[in-house]
């Protein structure tokens, strides 16, 4: 089991968007990448969690050859770009952007005074030839399902009192808000707090307590140890 707290990582960035970044895959980014950042977990290639300043944005810029799923845990943000114009996402909503064949545009705002939270992964694109926009409104006590494919899965749980979650696949857990225990098969046991990236070869459990949130992934396949 291995364990990464957000604490051990530099504050990095770009425009207004300020952001510690726990993965970055090594063979997908061309530039540097910090020792701390682990490397690709599956399709899963890169995660930070990030924030606006108020009334930030990222400024409108191009993807191509990746699909972006967005988390929001609390707040809002107003999305612009070459697909899903105008939507504001607000707080239980991921918002899921595929580059298809043509890639695509857009600039993420925060409209509010606030600072304002949000997760940002990034997946090697599913083989399709448009660009597609998608809101999903979370369960508000219980999982999410957000990606499944043939070797991976990508979900989020959100309960409202303690729960727990457990894979008994190569698992990657990050708890957005709240906390709990996770330990691994073995029975090697944690606690860990909002901001830890958690994962093991072998599966793990996560018992959380009330009021947490976090995503998960699994692999189908083995991860070495």
């Amino acid at each position: 089991m291995r364990i990464l707290a957000a604490d051990s990582l530099d504050i990095s960035g770009f425009a207004s968007i300020r952001e510690r970044v726990f993965i970055q895959d090594r063979q997908y980014f061309s530039h540097a990448v910090p020792d701390a950042c682990w490397d690709a977990f599956g399709p899963l290639i890169y995660f930070a969690s990030a924030w606006f300043l108020p009334r930030g944005s990222t400024g409108l810029h191009h993807h191509s050859q990746v699909d972006i799923v967005s988390i929001l845990p609390r707040g809002t943000m107003l999305h612009q770009g070459s697909i899903g114009e105008g939507v504001e996402l607000k707080a239980g909503q991921v918002q899921i952007q595929r580059s298809g064949n043509q890639g695509f545009s857009h600039n993420e705002i925060n409209p509010t005074r606030q600072v304002q939270p949000f997760v940002q992964l990034w997946l090697t694109p599913t083989a399709q030839e448009a660009a597609t926009y998608e809101v999903l409104t979370l369960n508000g006590n219980g999982l999410t399902t957000i990606e499944v494919r043939d070797d991976f899965e990508l979900g989020v749980g959100t309960w409202a009192q303690a729960n727990q979650w457990h894979s008994d696949k190569p698992s990657l857990l990050y708890v957005v808000t709240g906390g709990g225990v996770v330990s691994n098969q073995q029975g090697l046991a944690h606690p860990i707090a909002r901001g830890t990236l958690v994962s093991a070869c072998s599966g793990l459990i996560f018992a959380t307590e009330a009021n947490s949130q976090f995503f998960y992934a699994t692999l189908a396949t083995t991860l070495p140890k």
